[in-house]
């Protein structure tokens, strides 16, 4: 997993707060994010540890710990932190995304697909729905279901009509679908 995809699942909307303040732990969490990017762990994780001093509660602080964590080779200890990001925080859907990604990277699919779908339920106003189903259809493709990759990237793609990584992905995959996949009397 690159961490170009790790910080692409950063924080939502919903859980964002602007204040007057440049000390908040939104603003240490965007720091983190901006440092894992660059590939500056030590620096993603203090300010990670920064967010998270800040507010304990913040499930965001925790996920970006995983992140660093896991961009930085410690899986368990990604593991760990993802699940606190869990615990403070159940409706936070990016953690849960996170989890499938670590899933994957442990070369454990069906787990992953579990936590994508999950992601899903708890993602209420749909604002990471795009990312879970372009994970989720990264994770049927390599699990060699077709059908389930075509139609989660059609999913992409009705949210965000633009997405060209999907647009690719479904004519990569076009050629690979059953005879009369496209029929109109399939389902």
């Amino acid at each position: 997993c690159s961490v170009a995809l790790m910080v692409g699942l950063a924080c939502g909307a919903s859980n964002v707060m602007i204040s007057g303040s440049l000390n908040t732990p939104e603003t240490a969490y965007a720091n983190g994010l901006r440092y894992l990017e660059e590939n500056a762990f030590a620096k993603a994780r203090a300010s990670f540890q920064r967010a998270q001093s800040l507010d304990s509660d913040y499930a965001a602080a925790y996920e970006g710990l995983s992140r660093t964590a896991h961009a930085d080779g410690k899986t368990n200890e990604a593991i760990r932190h993802i699940q606190i990001a869990k615990i403070k925080d159940s409706g936070y859907a990016p953690a849960w995304i996170f989890t499938g990604v670590l899933y994957n990277s442990v070369n454990r699919s069906a787990a992953a697909i579990v936590e994508f779908q999950e992601a899903l339920i708890r993602d209420k106003d749909e604002l990471w729905s795009v990312t879970t189903y372009y994970q989720m259809a990264l994770t049927y493709e390599k699990m060699d279901r077709t059908e389930d990759a075509y139609n989660s990237l059609g999913e992409v793609l009705k949210r965000d009509t633009l997405h060209m990584a999907a647009r690719a992905g479904q004519e990569r995959l076009k050629d690979q679908l059953p005879p009369g996949f496209f029929s109109p009397f399939r389902h």
